[in-house]
């Protein structure tokens, strides 16, 4: 065990070039997860002294990476929502659902019959070693592709869930004028590491919503969204994290066009010795584009959580509306959060703004829970929860909130009568 923990990035890149060997192809798919793999291979795996990777527990990740799976959790705090689901279960997509105005197939298939779209989609390369080699060492992955309608599409749920160590990536394409949510829920079945990478490409007016919740159990979650916006395009995308030993998420946003706008949020509820770190890159590349993040960290004993938001603003970006918050409850004295908003500026009209807090439950507030009547443990549980409303409060379909503030109850144990009716402000 001490080995496993103690394996450096190279050990564990010779391992996965090994176990990568055995699943290359002749296919356009093989030839994009072989590019992937050289691509990882050029970039290597974060190290501790990496400055974007500096919150997260790159060894335990590298540790993960070497493993097939861990001991998988008794329970889970994601309960289904009551959307149409769609399921991708240690590389298979399960029986599809026919859903209106959206085509889903698996990435094998969206090889053969779309792919153009898929090469577009892989073109960039910029996805980072983890994402690389998502894409590398997937078995399968998805392709979503939505269509405009005369009314926003009904949401539906993508549940990937893992049952040994699963890379998944994901191709989602919205149409100019089409208007969709999308709920993701990442499920450890008992898998060493999940490993998955998104990208999304929002044509001209659009509307994305794509909102996910994760319990990685006793293993690893390392997940990487990428989106490109065009012309007046909207993207609201927030994450939410309740369980894992360690945690990764990015963000990674570009508003290509002007008039295009986005709004990331999430919510990490860091557990005893765990560790989730947040990480957004929104790069304002277009003039009169508008951003928003809004990140919030609950930290228990002995964990530690992190935050690296980053905002670029290039020469000529005139006009960006760009601003974002983070705000972290520590539930203990030996819990720790570490945050750092960064502002890149290169254009001069423009208006940027940052803030960070740190702190702990108001101890005059527990007392007067407690002196109506209400013991101590259930008063923190109110408080606690009451600064989770403010970041579930950017999830804008009602439907999709209440699910993930059941969500967040259940994972910090407390009285499900704290939703009342449901409707939160």
């Amino acid at each position: 065990m001490t080995t496993v923990r103690t394996a450096s990035a190279d050990s564990a890149m010779r391992a996965l070039r090994q176990r990568f060997v055995t699943t290359s192809d002749g296919t356009l798919l093989g030839a994009i997860k072989a590019k992937a793999f050289e691509r990882a291979s050029v970039l290597g795996l974060p190290l501790p002294n990496d400055e974007d990777w500096k919150y997260s527990d790159v060894r335990a990740l590298h540790a993960a990476l070497l493993s097939e799976s861990t001991e998988p959790t008794s329970a889970s705090a994601l309960a289904e929502s009551p959307f149409p689901v769609v399921r991708f279960r240690d590389g298979v997509l399960e029986a599809n659902r026919s859903l209106e105005n959206v085509e889903i197939l698996s990435l094998s298939e969206a090889s053969l019959t779309r792919a153009k779209n898929v090469e577009r989609a892989f073109s960039s390369g910029a996805d980072g070693s983890f994402g690389s080699l998502s894409v590398a060492l997937a078995s399968d992955g998805l392709f979503i592709r939505i269509s405009p309608t005369s009314r926003p599409l009904p949401p539906f749920e993508l549940v990937l869930e893992g049952t040994r160590q699963a890379h998944v990536p994901v191709v989602i394409e919205v149409e100019p004028g089409a208007d969709a949510t999308i709920i993701a829920t990442v499920n450890n079945r008992g898998a060493s590491i999940l490993n998955g990478v998104t990208y999304a490409f929002v044509g001209a007016g659009a509307k994305l919503a794509f909102v996910s919740r994760a319990d990685a159990g006793n293993g690893a979650h390392v997940s990487r969204f990428e989106a490109t916006c065009a012309r007046d395009a909207f993207l609201a995308a927030f994450a939410l994290d309740v369980g894992g030993r360690t945690v990764r998420n990015e963000a990674w946003v570009t508003l290509a066009e002007p008039g295009s706008s986005a709004r990331l949020g999430g919510l990490s509820l860091v557990g005893p010795n765990a560790t989730v770190d947040q990480f957004t890159r929104v790069h304002h590349r277009a003039p009169k584009a508008t951003s928003r993040q809004k990140y919030r960290g609950i930290v228990d004993a002995g964990g530690s959580g992190g935050f690296t938001g980053r905002v670029i603003v290039d020469h000529g970006a005139d006009g960006t509306d760009a601003a974002q918050s983070n705000k972290n409850l520590l539930l203990s004295d030996r819990g720790a959060a570490h945050t750092r908003p960064q502002l890149e500026i290169y254009a001069r009209d423009v208006k940027c703004s940052h803030g960070a807090t740190v702190g702990q439950l108001d101890p005059h507030q527990i007392f007067y829970l407690s002196s109506r009547g209400i013991g101590a443990d259930q008063a923190r549980r109110i408080l606690t929860y009451a600064f989770a409303v403010e970041a579930l409060a950017e999830i804008d379909d009602p439907r999709v909130r209440l699910a993930f503030a059941r969500t967040t109850v259940q994972a910090l144990g407390a009285d499900p009568s704290i939703l009342g009716d449901g409707e939160f402000s």
